[in-house]
């Protein structure tokens, strides 16, 4: 690769290799909870990424081997060390009104590649874990706490639609941002809501940890990153609504954030995971190394998704919504599984639950969905036909508390009805279950997450027929 081959020339006979990331990006995102704002916010760390890409070249002393979503990899002279790593980190800082950047920097031997690229992976690591906050200004008073994100000291002002702002310098930054984003529609929560509710998507790519350790040169770490870069820009912009009706504020790379009304749900995460893995099997078959066709082989996609009412903070709903995503991407660890979806439909009075999120009163979870190969298509076709049945009858299985006499009283109370209903006779008959089978019957229960998908099924067809 061109730019790696040019970056390693400049620097001479002793290179080393520098890596970053940034730290905590997602809770700069969402620190100040409007559209505008996070979309400004993720513009700043998009003006970092180019800044370091612009940086590169003749006179820097080294180049960039990539950059993008607050993280790279740069190529620098042994002298200059120590300067970049501070450059990087100020740079960081100052365009982010505080915010850390977690460095690292090993020598790199051209003839063990790959293992200058592990060690600095491992080097980068430790220097996340041992990051120190983010340097904001705290208010001593309640007459002190920014009008905005209410968690950082007022310092100065915008001018809002009724006068002056008083706010922290982060706010002002990531508000300016989003003004100068060149985006027209600048959509609200509420402009997105259906029947109070919003839904919220965290997508990052799946397996990639392992997939850049499989590689043992720089170009192809370099081509890589590049191609996974495209491959998930590609797929939010094909599974991004058609009427646009959406708040992306995409920090870059394989991170995906996204609001969307939420009869838009299903399809938009069909369609991402369909198009990631679709595109990195194309490209697998391509003219490229093969370390680069091995690993795209692998890759895939982890989404989590909050639905809730379109009040609840935006920074708690994509923290909670990246959680999930934490929890699709561990059931594809050690398994063929490459994408999987995992969500919770929030009500009323769930907002202080600390984080610790419900399903229906259920007494387990039911673990995360697979995405590909048509699984989820599959589910969301059980879920429909399940709207079938009377929404009476169906939340009968909402109060399952499991292992209690009253389950039990419950479930001949449910054996009982399904004896006397066609409708769900059918359904279980179209899902291969016997339905006079007690045992059969019990151990096949829609769970609360299809009944969730049932009604997200509902909400979507309500809103075709607006």
């Amino acid at each position: 690769m061109n730019r790696v081959r040019e970056a390693l020339d400049t620097v001479g006979r002793d290179p080393w290799l520098v890596g970053f990331e940034a730290v905590g990006i997602q809770d700069f995102i969402a620190a100040n909870g409007r559209p505008l704002a996070m979309e400004g916010a993720s513009r700043l760390v998009e003006r970092f990424d180019r800044e370091i890409r612009d940086a590169s070249g003749a006179g820097s002393g080294g180049g960039t081997v990539f950059a993008g979503g607050g993280r790279g990899m740069k190529v620098v002279a042994q002298d200059r060390v120590e300067a970049t790593l501070a450059e990087l980190r100020d740079r960081y800082r100052s365009t982010t009104c505080g915010g850390q950047l977690a460095t690292a920097a090993v020598p790199y031997e051209r003839d063990q590649a790959g293992a200058s690229l592990k060690w600095l992976r491992m080097k980068l690591g430790g220097a996340k874990d041992s990051a120190l906050a983010p340097e904001v200004s705290l208010p001593k008073k309640a007459s002190e706490k920014c009008t905005d994100c209410r968690s950082s000291k007022i310092e100065t002002h915008y001018e809002g639609a009724e006068g002056p702002v008083r706010c922290c310098k982060r706010c002002a930054a990531v508000v300016e941002a989003g003004r100068r984003s060149g985006k027209r529609d600048r959509l609200t929560l509420e402009d997105i809501e259906t029947e109070g509710m919003v839904a919220v998507v965290s997508a990052d790519g799946n397996n990639l940890g392992a997939m850049f350790a499989g590689l043992e040169s720089l170009e192809d770490t370099a081509i890589c990153s590049d191609l996974v870069f495209g491959i998930f820009k590609e797929a939010h912009g094909q599974a991004r609504p058609a009427d646009g009706k959406c708040v992306d504020p995409i920090v870059g790379g394989d991170d995906i954030r996204v609001f969307l009304p939420p009869q838009q749900l299903l399809s938009y995460v069909t369609t991402l995971a369909r198009v990631v893995e679709q595109l990195s099997r194309n490209l697998a078959h391509r003219d490229l190394p093969p370390a680069i066709a091995t690993a795209l082989t692998d890759l895939g996609v982890g989404v989590g998704a909050v639905i809730a009412p379109y009040h609840f903070p935006a920074a708690r709903l994509i923290a909670m919504a990246h959680d999930f995503e934490d929890t699709a991407k561990g059931v594809c660890v050690g398994t063929e599984l490459r994408s999987a979806f995992d969500f919770v439909w929030l009500v009323s009075g769930q907002e202080l639950s600390q984080g610790i999120a419900t399903l229906g009163g259920a007494q387990e979870r039911p673990p995360p969905l697979a995405l590909g190969n048509g699984a989820l298509e599959e589910y969301i076709g059980r879920a429909s036909a399940l709207r079938e049945v009377p929404s009476s009858q169906r939340a009968m299985l909402v109060r399952r508390r499991g292992g209690t006499e009253d389950e039990r009283e419950l479930m001949n109370l449910f054996r009982y009805q399904v004896a006397r209903s066609r409708k769900w006779q059918a359904w279980f008959t179209a899902c291969g279950v016997d339905w006079r089978d007690p045992v059969a019957l019990a151990s096949n229960l829609p769970d609360a997450r299809m009944l969730s998908v049932a009604a997200l099924v509902g909400i979507e067809r309500s809103g075709m027929k607006q």
